[in-house]
């Protein structure tokens, strides 16, 4: 998908100032905070990066936001095309932290997109700085996969509140959330004012499950002895039934709310 399709996917154009305007990697490369390695990561993973829209009061006559806590008065759509995605997490936490404003990142490769977004909110010791308590992204979504493509598709920006900025991109965050629960359902329902409380300490649960199953798996890769890999693989079933039991969990939860 490219930055066309990216726009016409998620209605962006409507009532928006489209910018399509390609940022230079030189702009995070020289950033005081963006040590030689995070240097070689963006210039060996990023083919280029593009503002694709702005959303601020005065192309969407979405009204902005600002209080003690949070600045919302701009919202960045970016599109970031990837070389490779060898250390895709990495990138994104990289970009979305030297990002001040509230940003939407979509990037892509060969025939997938991931999105992120991050929301903001003022730093309560250094006046004038933003920082994210919390950055969500998906995973890889195949655009020739219907299930992904559909998921994408019902994520126009014209179902969100237009009631102020920070909404708008509350609701947009909580549609990026959806993502996650793709593999537990195939026809989901998307609701933008979903209640994550319960379902989140699950996911959580699930996900340190599953690292800690990688870890084992690689730990016993690494074993020669038989009673050493039977020990690492013992722990393993037992965490795979955990898995097990949180993945109905979490179903049982998405088939009550819909």
């Amino acid at each position: 998908m490219d930055a066309q399709g990216i726009i016409d996917t998620f209605a962006l154009a409507l009532g928006t100032a489209i910018q399509k305007t390609r940022v230079p990697k030189t702009r995070f490369l020289e950033l005081p905070s963006v040590n030689a390695q995070k240097r070689k990561l963006l210039s060996d993973e990023v083919d280029n990066v593009t503002l694709l829209a702005v959303f601020n009061e005065d192309t969407t006559h979405i009204p902005p936001l600002k209080n003690k806590e949070v600045v919302y008065e701009e919202i960045y759509f970016f599109h970031v095309a990837l070389k490779k995605d060898t250390h895709f997490a990495e990138l994104n936490q990289l970009l979305q932290s030297h990002i001040t404003n509230p940003a939407v990142i979509f990037f892509t490769f060969d025939s997938a997109v991931a999105i992120s977004v991050a929301p903001k909110r003022l730093h309560k010791q250094e006046a004038g700085k933003t920082v994210s308590d919390s950055v969500f992204i998906t995973p890889w979504l195949d655009i020739t996969n219907v299930r992904d493509y559909n998921f994408l598709e019902d994520g126009k920006v014209t179902s969100c509140s237009f009631t102020h900025l920070e909404r708008f991109y509350q609701d947009f965050t909580n549609y990026v959330r959806h993502a996650e629960m793709l593999r537990f359902q195939e026809t989901l329902t998307i609701d933008r004012r979903r209640d994550w409380s319960v379902l989140e300490p699950l996911l959580k649960q699930l996900r340190a499950t599953n690292n800690e199953i990688c870890r084992l798996s690689e730990e016993e890769r690494k074993q020669a002895g038989f009673g050493d890999k039977l020990s690492l693989r013992s722990k393993q079933v037992k965490l795979e039934k955990d898995r097990s039991q949180t993945t109905e969990n979490i179903k049982n939860i998405l088939e009550k709310k819909g």
